[in-house]
């Protein structure tokens, strides 16, 4: 899930699926016959906060790797207003966001969360990993509260809450000022 801020005012939504197949006309068409059964849907509501969700046929990961569904890829990458407010639930796979303002709110089950937030603004940051560990070059205050896992917090302004549960974070000023 790849995020970036831009200076336009709305939101462009890129998903692209990839499968592993072999060379044979007849798994390239399984896998194309797969790849349409994952759907990617977004809403938009009234107060303009846009929702993008994805189903995937199949729950039991099990079945899917038996009947071969289950060797695919599907990548986000989402531009959207520099000061937009981020919620994110994210299972399995890296968050990746570049120079959004806004309040940021992301967890993520098992991948590594990368931010890069744009100076000047302020930011109040709490980070959290399970299993796994914060790298930041914010001023914060660093701990390891359980024998595993770290938190960071730091700060005051924009809040970023930031949560994985198997997986690193990494916090870094990106350097590039609102606005621009």
């Amino acid at each position: 899930l790849n995020i970036e801020a831009w200076d336009q005012p709305q939101v462009e939504i890129t998903a692209t699926r990839t499968t592993f197949r072999h060379d044979s006309a007849k798994e390239r068409e399984e896998g194309t016959a797969y790849l349409d059964r994952i759907k990617v849907s977004t809403q938009k509501a009234a107060n303009g906060d846009v929702e993008i969700s994805t189903q995937f046929p199949g729950r039991n990961r099990l079945l899917r790797v038996i009947h071969g569904l289950g060797d695919f890829t599907l990548d986000y990458r989402i531009k959207l207003p520099r000061n937009a407010k981020l919620e994110i639930r994210h299972g399995v796979g890296d968050i990746v966001i570049q120079n959004v303002a806004g309040d940021i709110d992301a967890t993520v089950r098992s991948g590594d969360i990368v931010v890069q937030l744009p100076e000047p603004e302020k930011y109040a940051i709490d980070a959290q990993c399970t299993l796994g560990d914060v790298y930041t070059d914010f001023d914060g205050s660093h701990r390891s509260p359980w024998l595993v896992g770290q938190k960071f917090e730091a700060g005051s302004g924009n809040k970023v809450r930031l949560r994985a549960l198997v997986g690193g974070i990494s916090i870094q000023r990106s350097g590039v000022a609102a606005g621009l």
